[in-house]
């Protein structure tokens, strides 16, 4: 993800980047089924769940030493991640451009 290399759906399957693949017409219907099934299970253990994953970002975001957003700023917008970014964005439209609709 980090050179913006494009994954194909199987591969990214097969790698466990996603949980399922679906054809584009269902996509609508396989999220609100994925989001029903998430919304009628119990809601503490989730909220509990999704704090331990967390607690790392969290912990970085309130330590200021560890996590310098001016930093982060000026880093995000110099001209070589932009450079970069533009070029993920490049390869983007190019790998839709070959693909139908």
């Amino acid at each position: 993800m980090v050179s913006g290399a494009m994954v194909e759906s199987e591969a990214a399957l097969a790698i466990n980047l996603v949980d399922e693949t679906t054809e584009i017409e269902h996509v609508g219907l396989r999220a609100r089924i994925w989001l029903e099934d998430l919304l009628a299970k119990p809601s503490a253990p989730m909220l509990a769940t999704r704090r331990l994953a967390r607690a790392d970002l969290v912990d970085a975001l309130d330590d200021p030493k560890r996590m310098n957003i001016d930093r982060f700023i000026d880093d995000w917008f110099s001209p070589e991640t932009q450079s970069v970014l533009q070029t993920m964005v490049a390869r983007l439209k190019a790998g839709k451009a070959g693909k139908p609709a």
